[in-house]
């Protein structure tokens, strides 16, 4: 038992892990494409028509960067395709969906019992 335990935990953060790194390319990324476009739209408090810079998009969370609209088409195009990449749940590796699966998360209760 302490094997498998010690392999569901070893697991566990390989995908926390692997998330963390994808989590820090994309938005680095989306960070390069926004950054420069006059926006049309944004997260709430945020003025139409500003340019995005650093200090701009800065104060927003990263999950709210996907608010911004551009006004240059291609650029929103990009964001767009990117946003599409990040959502798609194929994108995770094998580990990562033994963790989600069902078997995982039923060990994860019983050593949570234990």
């Amino acid at each position: 038992m302490a094997i498998e335990r010690e392999e569901i935990e070893r697991l566990a953060k390989d995908r926390d892990d692997e998330q963390a790194i994808l989590d820090r390319n994309v938005y680095s990324r989306l960070l390069d494409m926004l950054r420069g476009q006059v926006a049309v739209a944004g997260p709430k408090g945020f003025k139409k028509g500003t340019e995005l810079s650093n200090a701009v998009i800065s104060e927003y969370p990263c999950s709210q960067w996907w608010m911004f609209a551009t006004e240059d088409e291609k650029a929103q195009g990009e964001v767009e395709a990117l946003r599409g990449q990040y959502d798609d749940p194929s994108r995770f590796s094998s580990i990562a969906s033994w963790t989600r699966s069902k078997r995982f998360s039923a060990a994860m209760k019983c050593l949570r019992a234990s």
